[in-house]
């Protein structure tokens, strides 16, 4: 499964209902920019989960201690991570982790200076 509406490699969604005259950066390519822009690491600390299905990307050593932590998931498509199953406006989610959660846990861990 992929995300055909917000392309993972970047370019123009193919899902039938969400065409347009737009295009979206590669996740490698936002990434990029923050973790530039953060002043961060080009090369990142990189975890996968036992399941082989998480891949974490950590960008670390930026200004003022920021860091840039990106969640990949191996054929994920368009899903809130641990958000509700059966949903008709999105792929099934993974459960193996939320999306809200760590958020949550970016924040607390990341305090605005």
């Amino acid at each position: 499964m992929i995300d055909n509406h917000v392309p993972y490699y970047g370019g123009q969604p193919t899902a039938e209902n969400a065409k347009g005259a737009y295009s979206y950066l590669s996740v490698n390519e936002s990434v990029l920019f923050w973790a530039e822009h953060d002043n961060c690491s080009s090369t990142p600390q990189t975890e996968t989960s036992a399941s082989e299905n998480i891949i974490v990307d950590t960008y670390t050593g930026g200004d003022n201690d920021t860091e840039v932590i990106l969640y990949s998931i191996v054929d994920g498509g368009h899903a809130w991570p641990g958000g509700e199953k059966g949903s008709e406006a999105a792929d099934e989610p993974t459960d193996e982790i939320s999306a809200t959660d760590l958020i949550w846990e970016f924040f607390v861990n990341h305090p605005k200076k």
